[in-house]
Formats: C-alpha cells, structure tokens, sequence
C-alpha cells in the first residue's frame, strides 16, 4: 500500500527533521532504512510515495511513532539508541 495522502512537503520535513535531529547524513539516513539517498532526497523533498513497509522501518530504526511520521501528530520518541 502506497502512502500518497501523506506524502508532500510536510511529510518530507518531517522525515528531514527526524534525520537531522538524530545527527545523521542523508546517507546514513538513507542506509539505515534500507533506501538509496536518492530515494531519500526525493521523499524529503516531496517528490515520491512511501509504502508501508518503509514507513514501519522509518519509525522502527527511529525509534518514532507512525502517526507522527505520517499526519504530525503525536511526539518524536527517543531518534537514535
């Protein structure tokens, strides 16, 4: 399933926020989900879609919640171990 209603340039800020906040490279970022970091400068910058499966791992290696991730709600958890 294709998360296309969430996807924008809040979404992507969001993404870019959590990434920056963790003190992680786009690269990094982008290793640590299992995407390439130009796949990752697309979804930050709005420009393609995220299937579920990409967002669970987002929140998981995050350690974020979904709802956040998707809508803004709800808080940011603990980025990083």
């Amino acid at each position: 399933m294709w998360f296309g209603y969430m996807q924008g340039e809040n979404f992507g800020k969001r993404i870019e926020l959590l990434r920056k906040n963790a003190k992680l490279s786009q690269s990094e970022f982008a290793s640590l989900v299992g995407i390439t970091q130009s796949a990752l400068i697309k979804i930050e910058n709005g420009e393609t879609l995220v299937d579920f499966a990409l967002l669970k791992r987002i929140a998981t290696a995050m350690r974020c919640d979904i709802s956040w991730l998707m809508y803004g709600t709800e808080t940011v958890m603990d980025h990083r171990r």
